[in-house]
C-alpha cells in the first residue's frame, strides 16, 4: 500500500513494517523552512522512518547510521532501504 499526503508518503509492506518518506515542508531536507502551500516538492535528500506495527519507531534498529527516530538519506540510499525492510520477517 502506498499513501500520499503534500510532500509526504507512507510504503507499507506485508511484513507489517512502514517506510514514511517525506521532503515537504517541516522535512529534515532542504525543504524544512520552504512554506509554501503546493502538491509538489522536489530535493536532493529525503527524510525516512521505519515504524513497525505494535512497536512504532525501529529506524535505528534496521538502519545502524541512524541516530535519531528519522534520518536523512539520498536517492541510492533510498533503494537500498526500501530493499532492506521489504525482505525483513514479520
Amino acid at each position: 500500500m502506498i499513501k500520499t499526503s503534500a510532500g509526504h508518503f507512507w510504503i507499507t509492506f506485508d511484513n507489517g513494517y512502514t517506510i514514511s518518506l517525506f521532503n515537504g515542508f517541516g522535512s529534515y531536507t532542504e525543504n524544512h523552512f520552504n512554506y509554501n502551500e503546493q502538491d509538489e516538492w522536489e530535493s536532493e535528500q529525503i527524510e525516512v522512518a521505519i515504524i513497525k506495527e505494535d512497536l512504532g519507531f525501529v529506524t535505528q534498529d534496521i538502519i545502524k547510521e541512524a541516530d535519531d527516530s528519522v534520518m536523512t538519506i539520498d536517492t541510492n540510499e533510498l533503494v537500498e532501504i526500501i530493499n532492506k525492510v521489504s525482505k525483513l520477517e514479520k
